[in-house]
């Protein structure tokens, strides 16, 4: 992949909108990428990581492509008794993340 034009993919993001169990602890192991911050509120309930994999993604002309590369599957939970954040809320979160490092996603649409 060209270092001047990144692509980035999000193998699958996972967003769950209701309360972890209260004194829920997060799985062993588990991080957030290094690229993306957290949404405030939420904590990790489900995490694999992998160094190398493969997915495929729908495109918006209705191809699809696929993709290698590190793959984070990542499932947030909202913490008990936390604000929810909308759909769009945590759209902006990735596009605006991969606008500050001035990536482009093939998969992911700015809705502004």
């Amino acid at each position: 992949m060209n270092s001047r034009r990144r692509t980035l993919v999000l193998s699958a993001m996972v967003v769950v909108l209701w309360a972890m169990p209260a004194g829920a602890q997060e799985p062993e192991g588990a991080k957030d990428r290094p690229m993306i911050p957290r949404m405030p509120n939420f904590q990790i309930g489900e995490y694999d990581y992998s160094d190398f994999a493969s997915a495929t993604f729908p495109l918006p002309d209705d191809g699809e492509k696929t993709v290698e590369g590190k793959h984070w599957r990542i499932t947030f939970f909202l913490k008990e008794g936390a604000r929810k954040s909308s759909e769009l809320e945590i759209l902006r979160n990735y596009v605006n993340a991969f606008k500050a490092k001035n990536w482009k996603s093939e998969f992911l649409q700015d809705t502004r």
